[in-house]
């Protein structure tokens, strides 16, 4: 099988295509990823539209560019799954404390956004269990300005209009980074 940039060999009745010159030497590692060379070596990459020397790559990432392409767009999909798998770096986890970065600095004001998911669960939801009924809630940002005009005090149903505030703004949070990976 021909493949985009190289071929087969003599043998097959291909000629090799006249690869661009480097505008920089091999370095010791791919600039790709930053690991080792593979089968002791690196990979003169070029763009295949300018057939201009963009690097040197190792062979799993030469590869892998070749089997996308050179479209941004074919990477989309695969760091979508990688979101949706929830498969995440330590660094990433590290970088995201939950328990001392938001639970040990708000522990009243998270227990108050609790008790006010659990009071709207039952005002609109009742007789269900405690579940977010998405559809049901899509005007944040204006509820968002309606609770905070009355912060520090009460709502109707006992609820802090703080605690109202906060919940919609981690629904507003939430909705928009959702868009934003089904948009990736």
């Amino acid at each position: 099988m021909k493949r985009a940039c190289y071929l087969a060999g003599p043998m097959a009745g291909w000629k090799r295509k006249k690869y661009p010159e480097p505008t920089r030497p091999r370095p010791e590692k791919c600039e790709a990823c930053g690991g080792p060379p593979t089968k002791r070596r690196l990979h003169l990459d070029h763009g295949h539209a300018t057939g201009k020397f963009r690097g040197w790559l190792c062979h799993y990432c030469n590869t892998n560019l070749g089997r996308i392409g050179d479209n941004l767009e074919g990477f989309q999909p695969l760091i979508n799954y990688i979101k949706r798998a929830g498969e995440h770096s330590a660094q990433w986890r590290k970088d995201r404390p939950v328990a001392s970065g938001v639970l040990s600095y708000f522990p009243d004001a998270l227990l108050e956004v609790a008790h006010c998911s659990k009071a709207g669960n039952d005002q609109h939801n009742p007789g269900e269990p405690l579940h977010w009924a998405k559809e049901k809630s899509t005007d944040h940002a204006d509820c968002i300005m309606r609770h905070l005009m009355q912060r520090g005090t009460r709502d109707t149903d006992g609820v802090l209009h703080s605690a109202k505030t906060a919940w919609r703004a981690l629904a507003l949070l939430q909705v928009e980074i959702e868009a934003e990976n089904n948009d990736q």
